[in-house]
């Protein structure tokens, strides 16, 4: 009835058609009915829009990557499209090198999904192009590709340096990590050895970090712990200080000739030491006695003079086998340390006597290393009359 264009039935002389319209605009199209005698009629107003404009596709290649020889770059890409034009209605998807100082070779380039490996190190530019038949469009990431790791030497730490007493042997623990350069073997060994020093170290297992080493003879030992990759060697070194054996400050230790070096001083009266036979180890033992007249005593042995006469930095540590012809007294062992004669402290150690030979000891670190002296007790209080007690195999060692 009206319009822009020319309108076009399917069966005009039909109730149900179609129209198909030439140019977009409005359209005023009216069904009418006759019998031959009378007629009757109505109207139909059709917006026709344009066609729709095909628009390119949309694509983004994803995020920009850094990756090291020889691994791939994982490729993640997403495009879509408006499904024009129709025919064909599909669009296509290419992956592509658009620069870059080498080969780039994709798994499979019409794959939005897929894996792009290098020829060589640099950084390469990827697109991403999306094609509907008649438009494009593309997106680009950056691939960083490092060059292959380069092998470093490996880690190593001996430990800290120690100091050790004979006959003890040293613990060693050291560490060791390294890259896993080169592949194979992709492992390192270790291996501890003597660098220097003045006798033979003999080692619990040279090829295990955690070991020990055992040295014969006393002095300063460097002990070398190496690990290998294989290609590359790295050490590192430890000082072991190796002191000889403690020697006994004592000299007369077992009252195997007199009683040299002992005496009962600071005793009640009628306490006195003999040297009798049965010693701890030896032929003889010093025997401390209470021969007073039916009244207990205080009965006291110490080093007279001092067996150590000017202390050194250290510990100290005294030390007596003891025993007694019955038991139940209690013996006291002291260290005591003076600056001329001022005291200025006491370590003490007890034991319950018995018939037996036991070894009782105390350890004491000087306040005055250099200046002090030491001396050294053992005493049991109130003991009746006859056998206080006997000692034997007394030693003062320092470390």
């Amino acid at each position: 009835m009206s319009g822009p264009g020319a309108a076009t039935f399917g069966n005009a002389s039909a109730v149900d058609t179609t129209a198909t319209f030439s140019t977009a605009g409005t359209y005023v199209l009216k069904l009418e009915a006759s019998d031959s005698v009378l007629s009757s009629s109505d109207t139909a107003t059709i917006t026709v829009n344009p066609a729709s404009q095909n628009q390119p596709p949309r694509v983004n290649a994803g995020p920009d990557q850094t990756v090291i020889l020889p691994n791939s770059a994982t490729l993640s890409g997403m495009a879509s499209d408006d499904g024009l034009p129709n025919p064909p209605g599909t669009f296509t998807t290419t992956w592509s090198q658009f620069s870059g100082p080498g080969t780039v070779t994709f798994g499979d380039a019409s794959s939005l999904s897929t894996t792009a490996s290098f020829s060589a190190s640099g950084t390469y530019v990827l697109r991403l192009t999306a094609d509907d038949s008649a438009l494009q469009s593309s997106d680009d990431l950056t691939v960083t590709v490092n060059p292959a790791s380069q092998n470093q030497p490996p880690t190593v730490n001996a430990g800290p340096d120690q100091t050790v007493i004979l006959p003890n042997s040293a613990t060693l623990s050291g560490t060791a990590s390294d890259d896993g350069l080169p592949n194979p073997p992709g492992t390192v060994t270790t291996t501890w050895s003597q660098f220097s020093g003045p006798g033979t170290v003999t080692f619990g297992d040279a090829s295990s970090l955690s070991t020990t080493a055992s040295f014969s003879a006393s002095g300063t030992y460097v002990l070398r712990l190496t690990a290998d990759d294989s290609a590359l060697q790295s050490s590192d070194d430890l000082t072991v200080t190796v002191n000889p054996a403690s020697q006994n400050l004592v000299e007369n230790p077992g009252f195997e000739t007199d009683t040299t070096g002992w005496s009962t001083s600071g005793s009640d009266a009628g306490v006195t030491l003999t040297r009798v036979s049965g010693g701890h180890s030896g032929g003889w033992s010093g025997l401390v006695a209470n021969g007073g007249s039916g009244t207990a005593a205080t009965c006291k042995m110490q080093d007279a003079p001092n067996w150590v006469t000017t202390t050194s930095a250290g510990t100290y540590t005294g030390s007596m086998w003891v025993r007694a012809d019955s038991p139940g007294a209690t013996l006291t062992i002291k260290l005591r340390e003076y600056n001329a004669s001022t005291l200025l402290a006491v370590k003490t150690a007890s034991i319950k006597l018995t018939t037996s030979w036991q070894m009782v000891s105390v350890s004491y670190v000087p306040a005055m290393p250099g200046t002090s002296t030491l001396d050294f007790l053992g005493l049991v209080s109130n003991a009746p009359v006859g056998t206080c007690f006997y000692a034997d195999d007394i030693s003062i060692v320092v470390s």
